[in-house]
């Protein structure tokens, strides 16, 4: 499935760094300090775990994005690796595809992030960890 088209309204852009971005993500976006007082801890990783829950049900396998650099260091921070597939271009600004197979990004976020991988699975009470990835997915090049 794609999950290219990432934007986040601009009333849930708060953080004074969001504002002039659509995805709401900023360099200095990662998991909450107790004084912010979002519901979610991030806007993307909130996204991702509606879009990991819907692949779930739907039966997708593999996620097809083209990616903001700023997003996809985003994610590595959270332990969601996608492998690079193609060179940068200008799509309104730098994007590059990238490619995940759905079961590998979660094993690399249970070895990586822990404690986000309890985010998306209620601390393992919704999914059974997971076994070794099939690929060990390295950064983002």
């Amino acid at each position: 499935a794609e999950i290219s088209r990432l934007a986040v309204a601009s009333q849930f852009r708060s953080r004074t760094e969001e504002q002039n971005r659509p995805d709401g993500v900023s360099e200095g976006v990662g998991l909450p300090k107790l004084a912010d007082q979002r519901r979610f801890p991030n806007t993307v990783l909130g996204l991702f775990v509606a879009v990991f829950w819907m692949s779930r049900v739907h039966g997708i396998e593999y996620w097809y994005a083209w990616m903001d650099p700023v997003l996809a260091r985003l994610l590595l921070r959270f332990g969601i690796v996608f492998r690079a597939i193609g060179p940068s271009m200008d799509y309104h600004g730098p994007r590059r595809p990238y490619l995940g197979r759905v079961p590998d990004v979660m094993a690399g976020m249970y070895a990586r992030r822990r404690d986000v991988w309890d985010v998306f699975t209620d601390s393992g009470r919704l999914l059974d960890p997971p076994g070794p990835p099939e690929r060990v997915l390295v950064g983002t090049n």
